[in-house]
């Protein structure tokens, strides 16, 4: 149910935006990953409870763009590529 101004922007234009959205999550999540393991492995020389505070920091951030990159995928990917495959298979003639 897209409304009349949105007739005019391509799918494809969408999926660039998503896909922008998705490779900046990826990354901020490999970023975050490999923050959690350096202060696992006792890079940050700090307390005990400090380093697993950080770690546990890095971790949860590392999962939310984890997420926000898979659904930044799975929006471009499932609803605009897909649909349009349906489209035009079903508006061939058999």
């Amino acid at each position: 149910m897209a409304t009349n101004w949105s007739d005019s922007i391509p799918s494809n234009w969408v999926c660039n935006w998503y896909y922008f959205f998705f490779v900046l999550a990826a990354i901020i999540a490999a970023l975050a990953l490999v923050g959690f393991v350096a202060s696992i492995a006792g890079v940050m020389k700090a307390p005990r409870g400090v380093t697993m505070a950080v770690s546990f920091a890095y971790l949860l951030q590392a999962a939310i763009a984890a997420v926000g990159s898979l659904f930044a995928y799975l929006v471009c990917d499932r609803a605009l590529i897909s649909n349009k495959g349906a489209t035009v298979a079903a508006a061939a003639p058999q």
